[in-house]
């Protein structure tokens, strides 16, 4: 705990935490050759500038190759974590994000590399199995950290809770097809948060230094988790609810006969049409079609299917709809691309 006190360690944190031994050499290897010829981005990294190889030679002769890491990364999705405002609880918040990015891209590149779906399953199911023994263990931590009064300490071990819950969600959602454990929903994991460290309690603890109210702290949410409504007196607009919200109220109320559409095409030439009229088409009133990001990854998680009847990846979706990932986007020049400029008659 004392070495997050310092943020200038941070660095010294994430490197030490990512240099693993990926390879033990025969001593005849070509090692220019090998490394030439091999790279390590299945380790949780975008490129080969971001990290370093390094190797020894062992009594034995052999060569013992070891990565480690160059950057930092920043946590890319949005944080809806509550800011404890000292730095060593922003040195720990920043080491989790890092590791939370490495996590997403070990898991991309299982989809992207692994052809046979029984190795993705098999790798799915055992990290959602480790992950879910790590938040047993750290809801215990959670809880005996308390007898220490070190605000600092509780407030890691809570946010710690936070994404190793977050993992699990984030597993499930990307491996959905893949898995066959039972599903666990973030309300429920949260609950169980909620169980070791009450909100009441958390807002006590940091009333002077919390600088942010995240989704967590929400009535609606924490209802949802199944906890008193005691816990806190405050609700979420409207126009802060996503579709699939609004749906499950309108489910609630009228007898709604509709099957999801099954697309047998490519997701992201689906992702693409929609943002095509979400960005690049106006009317006089505003965008061809009008929603944010979020509601529109929910509206196509809710209504389609993959072809085998699965439900799509809302991981996935919520990637293709970045700006950013044009690594992802499919190509402008693609024959499979659906230029939909020849439907649209332009405004006079």
């Amino acid at each position: 705990m004392p070495r997050f006190n310092n943020p200038d360690g941070l660095c010294n944190l994430v490197y030490e935490a990512n240099t693993i031994q990926v390879a033990i050499l025969p001593a005849d290897t070509d090692l220019i050759d090998y490394l030439d010829n091999n790279n390590y981005l299945s380790y949780g990294y975008k490129s080969r500038k971001d990290y370093s190889v390094d190797y020894h030679q062992i009594p034995n002769g052999k060569y013992k190759i070891v990565i480690r890491p160059n950057k930092v990364y920043r946590l890319e999705d949005s944080n809806d974590i509550p800011q404890f405002d000292t730095p060593k609880s922003q040195s720990f918040l920043e080491l989790m994000g890092d590791e939370f990015e490495r996590i997403k891209l070990r898991a991309e590149w299982v989809l992207e590399y692994y052809s046979d779906a029984k190795d993705i399953s098999v790798y799915a199911n055992r990290q959602i199995q480790k992950t879910k023994k790590l938040f047993s263990e750290v809801k215990i931590e959670l809880g005996d950290i308390q007898k220490e009064k070190a605000r600092d300490n509780i407030y890691i071990f809570f946010v710690l809770n936070l994404f190793v819950a977050r993992v699990i969600v984030f597993y499930q959602q990307m491996f959905l097809p893949y898995i066959n454990t039972p599903l666990e929903s973030k309300e429920r994991l949260f609950y169980e948060i909620f169980q070791e460290l009450s909100v009441p309690k958390m807002c006590k603890l940091f009333r002077y230094n919390l600088t942010s109210r995240p989704e967590c702290f929400e009535k609606s949410f924490i209802e949802n988790t199944g906890v008193s409504e005691r816990i806190l007196p405050q609700s979420v607009s409207e126009s802060s609810k996503t579709f699939s919200d609004h749906m499950k109220t309108h489910l609630n109320t009228v007898n709604v006969q509709y099957q999801p559409i099954k697309l047998n095409g490519q997701v992201n030439v689906l992702v693409d049409i929609f943002t095509q009229l979400l960005e690049k088409y106006r009317t006089p009133e505003g965008p061809f079609i009008e929603t944010s990001r979020e509601n529109l990854e929910a509206f196509l998680v809710a209504n389609f299917t993959d072809r085998s009847n699965k439900p799509l990846s809302s991981y996935t979706i919520h990637t293709l709809l970045k700006p950013y990932r044009v690594d992802k986007h499919i190509k402008q020049d693609s024959p499979k691309r659906i230029d939909i400029s020849g439907f649209i008659e332009p405004d006079e």
